[in-house]
């Protein structure tokens, strides 16, 4: 953004909003932007959840900056001389998102985790649980332990009840999938959620269909429950 910005680099939010063309970038746009960290080298000194919060402000500035310049100014809603600092747009101040949060936000602008995982707040306290990561996961005849966060939750409907299907991820690498039996499932459905860590006791076998790894959960831990045991 701030290498392509006709008239040099943009300075902040509130400049990027004065200068950029409303007909192609929109709030929701903006919002997206900061969410995806866009705007994390453009305003540093800012969290995201502050440049959220601001973004009302900053277009709102730079709306009333566009109809002063038809009465001689485009910067004359800033002022001159000492008065420049007072009118100019103030950012609001709100609490920070937490890491957790910022991953979140990124994944409803991306679809994905850029910055980081929210594994990684936890990683080394599971392994505590699970001695390896799922990237070295193998074929064995003992049950397994799993750590990892939820990324998707499919519910089947079988000859048996419902059926889970977990999509597992740790960062470690591409999502596994996690099969849980109706009876596992409905003695443990309310611990599964989305983008929550999860602690899973299961079997692991090769799966020669789809040339990967089958895993069927024999029993399911929130986090606290793991620490518990």
């Amino acid at each position: 953004l701030a290498a392509r910005a006709e008239g040099g680099p943009f300075k902040d939010l509130f400049d990027f909003c004065l200068r950029v063309d409303k007909r192609l970038v929109n709030r929701r746009t903006i919002e997206a932007l900061i969410r995806a960290g866009a705007f994390d080298t453009l305003d540093p000194s800012r969290d995201r959840a502050q440049l959220i919060a601001s973004v009302s402000i900053a277009m709102e500035a730079a709306e009333q900056a566009e109809r002063n310049a038809h009465q001689g100014g485009l910067f004359e809603m800033f002022g001159s001389g000492d008065d420049a600092v007072a009118e100019a747009p103030q950012y609001v101040s709100v609490r920070p998102w937490s890491d957790k949060q910022r991953l979140l936000e990124e994944k409803t602008a991306l679809g994905f985790f850029y910055s980081g995982h929210p594994f990684d707040s936890i990683r080394s306290e599971a392994k505590r649980f699970a001695g390896r990561p799922l990237s070295a996961l193998a074929p064995a005849r003992e049950p397994q332990t799993l750590a990892g966060v939820v990324m998707d939750l499919r519910v089947k409907m079988t000859s048996r009840g419902r059926m889970g299907i977990i999509i597992l991820d740790d960062g470690s690498c591409p999502s596994l999938e996690v099969t849980v039996y109706s009876e596992v499932f409905d003695a443990h459905r309310n611990k599964l959620k989305v983008d929550e860590p999860l602690i899973i006791e299961g079997k692991v076998s090769k799966d020669d269909f789809r040339d990967g790894l089958r895993i069927v959960a024999e029993n399911l831990y929130t986090l606290p429950e793991a620490r518990t045991r």
